[in-house]
């Protein structure tokens, strides 16, 4: 195969390198190799890597998507490999040798390619080791340990935090709030903008101020009308990546809209993202009471926002409402012990909200 072939050379620290230099040779390769142990599986993974940073390099058309199906795969396989192969890349010989040789799975190595701190990486795959762990249980376990221990950092965080420490409340125009943000310094924004036509443009300030504002990775959540999508998305999607939709469900609030002859009982969150999504699994659908006109006219529960609060961040994280309102997202998030920023150009809003942080 393709040691035989010479286009195998092996490093220092004994990990295979692929030399082959035509799409042909690599799919020729692939379905040469044999899998009969895991040292096969390494192979293929210096084949994937040598295609992904060879071809993505030329202007050729080819993908790796292509090339799965070339090897009749699915794309996510030869990500998975690709993944491992720069695990890989990082180990010195011993390592590499001492995960070739325990008895762990090629899957374990999949999943704990997923865990970017070396030292908690190492550990999981002791423990899955010592314990006999199946790589899923594996997985599910340093899940497990990750939150739990950026829950008790950020609970330790707030503890030691005063009230007033933990808020701001800015009167400014929204196309002026990113002077009042500091860069990348927000975890996660939460917000209901109006949903009226006339106020439409303002979600591409939205979009511009989350760009500036939002951590690498980190998310928005926007809650929006059905009536305009189209353009809502045409606005942001230049500024912000679009990742999914939640849906908002408000069981006993049924809003008719006569225009479009549609009595609905749910609206949409959109999911944004300040680049590649860096966190974990979501479910897509939030609940909420009716919703709270009692401190603005457009408010919404406070049990709805508790939800998408607990969905999409921790303790301690800083959590962003550009549309502040009646306040309803920082009341909540103060007492689910985040920290918060509140934006409005409304006075009222401002006094509202510090009024029911207060009580």
């Amino acid at each position: 195969m393709t040691q035989e072939t010479g286009l195998i050379r092996w490093d220092d620290n004994g990990l295979p390198i692929f030399l082959g230099d035509s799409w042909e040779a690599h799919i020729s390769s692939w379905l040469e190799v044999s899998l009969q142990a895991k040292q096969d599986r390494v192979l293929l993974a210096s084949i994937a890597y040598s295609l992904a940073s060879k071809w993505a390099r030329r202007k050729t058309g080819k993908t790796v998507e292509q090339f799965a199906g070339d090897v009749g795969l699915r794309a996510r396989t030869i990500y998975d490999y690709i993944q491992v192969y720069e695990m890989l890349q990082k180990c010195d010989q011993s390592q590499i040798r001492n995960l070739l040789e325990s008895p762990l799975s090629f899957k374990h190595l999949i999943l704990a390619s997923d865990i970017k701190d070396e030292a908690e990486r190492e550990a999981a795959l002791a423990e899955a080791e010592d314990e006999n762990l199946s790589a899923e249980s594996m997985r599910d376990r340093q899940k497990k340990k990750r939150r739990k221990a950026r829950i008790d950092e950020g609970l330790k965080s707030i503890a030691s935090t005063a009230l007033s420490d933990r808020y701001k409340l800015i009167k400014c125009d929204i196309r002026e709030a990113h002077k009042k943000i500091a860069a990348q310094s927000i975890d996660v924004i939460i917000t209901d903008p109006p949903y009226p036509q006339e106020y439409i443009p303002l979600y591409e300030d939205l979009a511009k101020l989350a760009a500036h504002a939002l951590k690498p990775g980190a998310s928005m959540l926007a809650m929006v009308g059905q009536s305009y999508l189209p353009e809502i998305l045409s606005l942001m999607t230049p500024h912000m990546r679009y990742h999914w939709a939640v849906a908002y469900l408000t069981p006993g609030a049924h809003t008719q809209l006569w225009q479009r002859e549609v009595m609905t009982g749910w609206k949409p969150v959109l999911w944004f993202t300040n680049g590649d999504y860096q966190g974990e699994w979501k479910y897509d659908v939030a609940k909420s009471e009716k919703p709270d006109k009692e401190h603005h006219e457009w408010g919404q529960s406070e049990s709805g926002m508790a939800d998408l609060i607990e969905r999409f961040s921790y303790p301690g994280d800083t959590i962003l409402d550009p549309f502040l309102g009646g306040g309803t997202t920082g009341v909540v998030a103060l007492r689910m012990n985040r920290c918060f920023i509140g934006i409005d150009d409304d006075p009222e809003a401002i006094d509202t909200t510090t009024k029911r942080i207060a009580a």
